[in-house]
């Protein structure tokens, strides 16, 4: 009896910001930076701006001297460098299948979601005009996030993510008892 509803994602108060970063990355080492950095000198190579922040100790700062180490940042602080870009960039642990908050942040800023996580075509809001999935770091095409225009308000998706969906969902589900 029990049953999954995807999860919800309130409006922001950040939504309209001007887009001044093609691509933005914003968290903890865990491993993935030089996946990361690999990325960002593929952006870097055809003109793009990209945004890296690293959360959390790290000690080899010099050998990344574009990216932005700090202890912490707080979430508001950084949905603003988030909202002010092109595309989201998600960079999954090996292990990682579930579909993160980054999908939902991609659809509020009305910008494309770049990952690594093949398991988002199982995602209820997986749509590939957004979203990229991105596995071959050897042949990384950016040419993408030029002619990348947002996403289609067609496909309703911050309706669909809404905390009120789930609201409805819930009383609906009492209706039928």
């Amino acid at each position: 009896g029990i049953t999954y509803y995807p999860l919800c994602y309130s409006r922001s108060k950040y939504e309209n910001l001007n887009k001044i970063y093609d691509i933005c990355f914003i968290g903890q080492d865990k491993g993935r930076i030089n996946k990361i950095y690999e990325i960002f000198n593929k952006a870097k190579a055809t003109n793009l701006k990209m945004k890296v922040i690293i959360c959390g100790e790290f000690n080899n700062k010099n050998k990344y001297p574009e990216f932005e180490f700090i202890d912490s940042i707080s979430y508001d602080e950084a949905l603003k460098y988030i909202s002010q870009s092109k595309f989201n960039l998600e960079i999954c642990l090996e292990d990682t299948t579930s579909i993160s908050i980054r999908l939902y942040e991609a659809i509020m800023f009305n910008q494309g979601l770049i990952t690594n996580n093949s398991n988002i075509i199982n995602s209820p809001y997986y749509d590939k005009s957004y979203i990229y999935n991105i596995n071959d770091f050897d042949n990384l095409d950016l040419s993408f996030v030029n002619e990348f225009k947002g996403i289609s308000e067609n496909l309703g998706l911050k309706d669909k993510i809404s905390p009120l969906r789930f609201i409805e969902y819930e009383k609906n589900k009492l209706e039928v008892l």
